[in-house]
């Protein structure tokens, strides 16, 4: 235990009031994931150096999935037996990421700055998941336990930021 038994909390734990775990996430969640540096960039008509740019907005994504990946994993579990939050996290969290994610790629493949894909949306989704696999998923598989952390996240960055960036 990182602090002492004195510290808990007095059991049982009194049970809010009906309504109020909701509204807390949605409080919570509904400001959506932070991604400064994606929206930065977003802000940015051009970019210098657009490897360097897609390069800090993978590990920025990375970060967040991977320092929260338990209460993740969590509220995507609980979601899909309580359609309420499954609107908060699916609906809000999750597709506004996505959106701002999607809108990053298209400011940049219509600049001619990123390659074109078949699907900018598509390839948003590949981006994120990829990203949720390692940081998140991968800790569950006992086929990738020898997957140290930074290979991990160096291997993701690398792969996405190369097949992305035009040469």
């Amino acid at each position: 235990l990182d602090e002492p038994l004195s510290l808990l909390p007095t059991l049982p734990v009194p049970t809010p009031p009906p309504g109020a775990t909701l509204e807390s996430l949605r409080r919570r969640l509904g400001r959506g994931v932070p991604l400064p540096k994606l929206d930065a960039a977003l802000a940015r008509r051009r970019a210098g150096d657009v490897a360097a740019e897609l390069e800090e907005i993978v590990r920025e994504l990375y970060a967040v999935v991977s320092q929260n990946r338990r209460g993740i994993v969590l509220l995507e579990r609980s979601a899909h037996d309580w359609p309420e939050l499954e609107a908060v996290v699916f609906h809000g969290m999750r597709r506004s990421a996505l959106k701002r994610l999607e809108g990053y790629l298209d400011l940049r493949m219509r600049a001619k700055l990123l390659r074109e894909v078949p699907d900018r949306a598509a390839c948003a989704r590949l981006v994120n998941e990829t990203v949720a696999w390692f940081a998140m998923h991968r800790h569950g598989d006992p086929d990738s336990a020898d997957v140290a952390e930074a290979s991990a996240e160096a291997t993701v960055v690398d792969v996405l930021v190369h097949g992305l960036a035009r040469r």
